[in-house]
């Protein structure tokens, strides 16, 4: 790998640009939960239609991984990730779209592309990274969506404000992702090996008759609608349905969240510590699903602020495990 000072600077911006591109999305995506009762109020919503707005981006990241596959190995890495990615910048089209119907298109699509952003994360780390800095930057990586999600349920309010409506400030982050995107047309890189297409496919072709691909997919779909309500459904609930007086709601919609988030940074610590005990992968993923259930319940029904915040925390530590 060469280390050219040229080299470094552009690995540098690659690795600023990946990072944020999937950090922006994230600001986003927890921004649409905290904004949701104005946009609810706009469109005259019912629970239900508000809470599928941003299911689409769940539905969209299950089918995510197989679109991303296609892109990269049709395109290329580079060009691939681009037009994977380009997806997320359709809600700029949001601040001209009235319509239910096609907000929910461009919520879809931009699901499909934050699964590219969230799934090219390791192989554009490993062109530009080796060994220990790998490592590094792969798992510094992962933390862009905890940074976004924590971000967007602290700054969406305020930024709403500042446009003056839910529909600009949504726009905003779109805009900004295009503009990063633009910029990696300029830093990517492809690799120039004609092998790697052929290897490519047959990878593709095996991955996708895989009985453990389909059924990681069908496991994690509980866990991902899990995320997604942490900054979704549980701001709504705290503030309209759980009987809180206005103060204690109005923390407990951005702390519970929050919480939560920072907690999946140690997940993986408790599930390497299991392994080592010789627990298998299949026992963790049942039982950590189960404890998620659990936390989940506790946090709907339980009105001791302190014991929510403590299954928070778990719950987030379970979901990473």
């Amino acid at each position: 790998m060469e280390k050219s000072l040229l080299f470094h600077f552009r690995r540098i911006g690659v690795e600023f640009i990946i990072f944020s591109v999937y950090a922006v999305f994230s600001i986003s995506w927890a921004a649409t939960g905290s904004l949701m009762p104005l946009i609810s109020n706009d469109l005259a919503l019912n629970t239900q239609q508000a809470t599928l707005i941003t299911s689409m981006i769940v539905v969209a990241k299950i089918f995510g991984a197989s679109f991303t596959a296609f892109l990269v190995y049709k395109f290329g890495l580079k060009k691939g990730y681009f037009l994977g990615c380009i997806l997320m910048s359709s809600g700029i089209f949001l601040s001209f779209v009235d319509s239910y119907s096609g907000i929910l298109i461009i919520r879809f699509l931009t699901g499909l592309g934050s699964a590219c952003a969230l799934v090219c994360l390791v192989p554009i780390a490993q062109q530009w990274f080796e060994k220990k800095a790998l490592h590094f930057v792969i798992s510094f990586n992962i933390t862009s969506n905890l940074v976004g999600i924590t971000l967007g349920l602290v700054l969406a309010e305020s930024i709403s404000n500042y446009f003056g409506n839910w529909r600009d400030s949504l726009s905003f982050y779109a805009w900004i992702n295009l503009i990063l995107l633009i910029l990696w047309l300029f830093v990517g890189k492809d690799e120039n090996k004609k092998e790697e297409k052929k290897n490519n496919a047959k990878d593709l072709i095996y991955a996708l008759k895989s009985r453990v691909t389909w059924g990681m997919i069908i496991f994690y779909i509980g866990p991902i609608l899990f995320l997604n309500s942490l900054f979704t459904f549980l701001p709504t609930f705290y503030a309209q349905y759980a009987g809180f007086s206005k103060e204690l709601a109005d923390f407990a919609k951005k702390e519970i969240p929050a919480l939560a988030n920072f907690a999946i940074i140690f997940g993986p610590y408790l599930g390497l510590f299991f392994k080592r005990k010789n627990i298998s992968f299949k026992i963790m993923l049942l039982s950590g699903g189960a404890c998620i259930f659990i936390c989940g319940f506790c946090m709907l029904f339980l009105q001791n602020l302190v014991l929510i915040q403590i299954f928070a925390v778990l719950s987030g530590i379970f979901y990473s495990m």
